[in-house]
């Protein structure tokens, strides 16, 4: 009875075998993971493009007068390459000195200073080299500063003459701000200011560089008091290539009144209807101060290209003229007083203006004419009492 249970134990193993072998034949065999394509590697960013970042120009600081310098440029490009520069257009900001093409630059017989540029044009528009020269005879210098009242140190003396004794050439005339530069100062030199309404002020420098100097004036007298009534007449020199038509814009009359406190001057205008006057009442007065001799008035100008309506941007004097158009007068006058009252220089603009004006500013196409007058050209400016 064992022998057939030992068979039939071998016989289910080996059918358990079987069994299991078919099971294995129908189990899904392992696949292998796909490949996931990778994107291709990003392609290396090209280079920036090399481009102009500046323009410097080699050679001295001066230039004696009547002598030539030769001045060169080297072009600095953003990969910190450098290159020379040849033949280019070189410019001087004013005729003190000439240059050529080649950087080559001659100065006149006058002192001065002013402003040597050459340009690269590139394609996203230009860069300048650009350099101050000074025009003075070696060793000499420039020296500048600030002429104002002894008594008021606050304010400026305008028109006051600042020069170097003996010597007319180095002379100079203090600006709307009382400032002043002088070429061609020697050491030890002696300079000498003067202003009507004032003392005489002498003093000597010893410098041994450009240098800066400031410069006090004492009153010649009593402050004069000019309160009252009068009658102010501006009469234009017009020396410019479009002048002020018609001619007689540039002779005004207008009655005003003057009212002082202390130095300072206050002038009104009274014919308001002549004027075009803003929300802050510009346009129909102006300011001046009073000294021994005389009286210094500012009339102050337009100096934004965006509306006007803004006290910092008025002009101290714009008159309505019948057609619709405008009139503004800016400057410095320095006067001085006579029997009748006050006469001088006016030192400025007349400016005629379209009917747009302000909206359509002057350097967008709304200025008809202008006057320049300076100097021995200047303006006229009289104040007569009535």
């Amino acid at each position: 009875m064992r022998q057939p249970m030992r068979l039939s134990v071998v016989t289910s193993w080996l059918l358990l075998t079987w069994v299991c072998a078919a099971c294995d034949g129908d189990r899904p065999q392992p696949v292998a993971p796909a490949t996931i394509p990778q994107p291709p590697a990003p392609a290396p960013a090209p280079a920036p493009a090399v481009h102009v970042v500046a323009v410097d120009i080699a050679g001295p600081e001066s230039i004696p007068p009547g002598r030539s310098i030769q001045f060169s440029a080297t072009v600095r490009f953003s990969d910190g390459s450098r290159e020379p520069l040849t033949n280019h257009k070189w410019v001087f900001s004013n005729e003190l000195v000439h240059v050529d093409a080649t950087g080559l630059a001659t100065a006149g017989q006058q002192n001065g200073e002013g402003i040597l540029r050459v340009r690269v044009t590139t394609p996203s528009g230009f860069v300048d080299g650009i350099k101050t020269i000074l025009v003075l005879p070696e060793r000499t210098y420039r020296v500048v500063g600030v002429v104002t009242e002894e008594e008021s140190p606050d304010i400026r003396v305008v028109g006051a003459r600042v020069e170097v004794t003996g010597d007319s050439r180095v002379a100079a005339l203090t600006d709307f701000d009382g400032t002043y530069r002088l070429y061609g100062v020697a050491t030890g030199a002696e300079v000498r200011v003067t202003r009507n309404g004032y003392r005489t002020h002498a003093e000597t420098l010893d410098v041994a560089d450009h240098a800066s100097r400031n410069f006090q004036l004492a009153l010649a007298g009593a402050r004069l008091d000019f309160s009252g009534s009068y009658t102010l007449a501006i009469d234009a020199e017009c020396n410019t290539s479009t002048p002020v038509r018609p001619t007689d814009l540039r002779h005004r009359s207008y009655a005003a009144v003057l009212t002082q406190a202390g130095s300072v001057i206050d002038v009104v205008l009274t014919e308001s209807s002549r004027f075009r006057v803003n929300a802050a009442r510009r346009g129909d007065r102006f300011k001046g101060h009073a000294d021994a001799g005389g009286a210094t008035f500012v009339l102050q100008s337009f100096f934004s290209y965006y509306p006007l309506y803004d006290a910092s941007t008025y002009p101290d004097l714009l008159e309505r003229i019948p057609d619709g158009t405008f009139l503004q007068i800016d400057g410095t006058a320095v006067t001085r007083t006579t029997p009748a009252g006050l006469t001088g220089e006016l030192n400025g603009f007349f400016a005629h203006y379209s009917s747009g004006f302000p909206q359509v500013a002057p350097g967008a196409g709304g200025t008809l004419g202008t006057c320049w007058g300076s100097g021995t050209s200047a303006h006229r400016f009289t104040l007569t009492r009535r």
